[in-house]
């Protein structure tokens, strides 16, 4: 999965992620404007690992919280399903 850094070079131990700084949390707390953050990644061994940073900014949210995924093969709707999410 590869998320988008505006414009932002990502640092050459995580080129295939886009996790914001500590400045950007704003984005959890309703100042700034939404943005991608990284919870689940898979380490150099193969393991599930959650993402500190973005559990601290997780932990920041006092309103619920919903989590949605979606797979499937190449051009079923996948998009147009999560674009209808808001």
């Amino acid at each position: 999965m590869r998320f988008f850094n505006r414009g932002k070079e990502p640092d050459s131990s995580s080129s295939d992620y886009y996790a914001p700084s500590p400045s950007q949390a704003s984005a959890v707390s309703g100042t700034g404007p939404a943005r991608p953050i990284r919870l689940v990644y898979c380490d150099e061994k193969g393991k599930f690992r959650m993402d500190p940073e973005a559990v601290a900014m997780l932990q920041l949210v006092k309103e619920p919280i919903g989590v949605v995924s979606v797979c499937g093969r190449a051009r079923q709707g996948k998009s147009f399903i999560l674009n209808q999410v808001k």
